[in-house]
């Protein structure tokens, strides 16, 4: 009975896979104009989104605006399971901050050589084939193929969309030129998955959903053109929405009809974070700038179900253990996390009709060595032990990412200054994810970005657009540490863990993003040149009795206040 009780532990372990990339994995930048820049809009950023690339861009942006875009984000991903050359884990025991994970060889595996299975004629391996010790493949539906149908019943059918809110304010309006003040909420772009319940994947991941919001208020100040300094203060609400499938066959077998569904969703709000940032226009032409986006870790909490398979009891299955759940009152609590990152950019105008720019990226996914997850509240129970709860102690899951540079460079063409602008860009990215955590719930590896995007607009109403394609290397996983345990097949010592994860990986990105903008003070200016009797109001500088609204074109004239 004590092995019943041990063996429960697995249950965490599966969910594990799901959860660990709980943080998700940020797919490009945020809005249409980073987007269509490749990632390279860092030196001055000069819309709203500078909250989130570089707060110190918000000196620059002009006029009082209220701007909104969101993004959709289309993770193309298949994922072809094998057993080469066994779904049989390497057994490995780790140590993370003084929590030891450890995964046994499988009862089945005795020096290299499969044991025969007494209770049927294939010992649970395809077509009585034991010498290649295919585990995992008793059934239909242990290897194969699985796409992505979407990103996930919360997202839309075609992809993830990803909104940005937000309000900026120039000081010039108030007689305080280099004065930039916002405010917005947004979340960075990621991706998500959603697989069918019985696909080859199902151990992995079925629906993955990570979800991070910001609510951010930022102020910016340019004391003179060599130097210009923000901070963005933000409140980070971080979590995830999960499912996935664990199988409870006594045999260690994957068997549908023994699949149980965990379905959780874990958050945690208010968690505070800081962006900080700085620009420079050391001389004519040339801006240089930087930002640091500090790291956010999460207790995040939330409600955990469990719906078994109609089949699960069978009364006619001789090998049913009769196991019951109670999920009334259970919760999953998990402890993860969202990387600091570090941004340096150089752009350089040639004004008035182009400009270039190329930025590079650093993000610390290397604080991501591992999760932990605890399911507390949930009543389990089989008739081997009908009056006692199994236990369900703290379960970690190895992560190991590693920390990523990217290099960016794009910029942007002025088809018709002050009207219309067209843009281009590209980016290459290393993988954060090792091969030995790799699974199908994030696309991850070496990437290749290119992307377009337009800028349209008149009397202080612009509408921005990008597109871009994520080219994402096909990966072949044939080692693994991700592995699935089943929680009853230990119980006659002949069952248990099988690696989830091998197989070929193809996958890419698809990012869309539309923006509007509505520049409160130029259409003001504009309304009261044509009241007054200005005949320049409809020139694309304006008119001709227009005050100073761009505090970078004001402090390009003048090198100290």
């Amino acid at each position: 009975m004590k092995r019943v009780a041990w063996a429960w532990v697995a249950v965490c372990l599966v969910v594990f896979p799901g959860m660990a990339r709980a943080a998700g994995y940020w797919v490009s930048e945020i809005g249409p104009k980073a987007i269509g820049r490749g990632g390279a809009f860092v030196a001055s950023p000069d819309d709203p989104t500078a909250m989130w690339l570089n707060p110190a861009g918000l000196s620059l942006v002009p006029g009082a605006q209220i701007y909104v875009d969101t993004s959709l984000v289309r993770l193309n991903q298949q994922f072809t399971r094998s057993c080469t050359p066994s779904c049989a884990p390497n057994p490995y025991t780790v140590d993370y901050d003084g929590n030891t994970l450890t995964v046994p060889k499988h009862p089945l595996i005795v020096d290299g050589e499969s044991v025969i299975d007494p209770y049927g004629p294939n010992g649970g391996f395809a077509d009585g084939d034991r010498s290649g010790l295919l585990l995992g493949n008793k059934g239909e539906g242990s290897v194969g193929t699985a796409v992505n149908g979407r990103a996930g019943p919360m997202q839309g059918r075609f992809g993830r969309w990803v909104p940005f809110l937000s309000m900026s304010f120039n000081g010039e309006l108030l007689g305080v030129p280099g004065l930039g003040l916002g405010a917005a909420v947004y979340g960075p772009n990621t991706g998500g998955v959603q697989y069918a319940d019985d696909g080859v994947q199902r151990y992995s991941v079925i629906t993955s959903e990570p979800f991070e919001m910001f609510t951010e208020l930022a102020v910016a100040y340019r004391f003179n053109r060599y130097i210009g300094l923000g901070v963005g203060l933000a409140l980070d609400r971080l979590g995830t929405h999960q499912r996935v499938a664990l199988s409870t066959d006594k045999r260690g077998t994957e068997a549908r009809e023994k699949d149980v569904i965990v379905d959780f969703a874990a958050y945690e709000n208010f968690i505070p974070t800081m962006m900080v940032g700085f620009t420079s226009n050391p001389v004519a032409g040339l801006h240089v700038g930087g930002s640091f986006l500090t790291p956010r870790k999460a207790r995040a909490t939330g409600p955990l179900k469990v719906t078994p398979n109609s089949n699960l009891n069978d009364p006619n299955d001789p090998d049913s253990l009769g196991l019951t759940f109670d999920d009334s009152h259970a919760r999953a609590v998990g402890y993860f996390g969202s990387p600091a990152a570090a941004r340096l950019g150089a752009r350089y105008d040639f004004a008035p009709w182009f400009d270039f720019e190329v930025a590079v990226v650093r993000e610390f996914w290397s604080q991501m060595r591992y999760v932990r997850l605890d399911i507390e509240g949930l009543d389990a129970r089989t008739t081997l032990q009908p009056d006692k709860p199994l236990a369900l102690p703290p379960t970690l899951q190895p992560k190991e990412w590693r920390d990523t540079w990217s290099l960016r460079a794009g910029g942007d063409f002025n088809v018709w200054p002050g009207v219309a602008t067209v843009r281009a860009g590209t980016f290459v990215e290393e993988s954060a994810i090792p091969d030995r955590t790799y699974d199908v719930t994030v696309a991850d590896g070496r990437k290749l970005g290119v992307s377009t995007g337009f800028t349209v607009g008149y009397f202080g109403l612009r509408l921005v657009g990008a597109w871009q394609h994520v080219f994402i290397e096909a990966r072949e996983i044939t080692d693994s540490r991700v592995v699935s345990q089943n929680p009853v097949g230990v119980v006659q010592n002949m069952g248990g863990n099988t690696v989830v994860a091998l197989g070929r990986y193809y996958q890419s990105h698809d990012v869309g993003s539309v923006g509007v903008v509505l520049d409160v003070g130029e259409m003001a200016l504009r309304l009261k040149g044509v009241v007054s009797g200005d005949r320049g109001w409809w020139r694309p500088e304006g008119p001709r009795s227009r005050t100073v609204l761009d505090a970078g074109s004001y402090l390009q004239r003048s090198s100290n206040f």
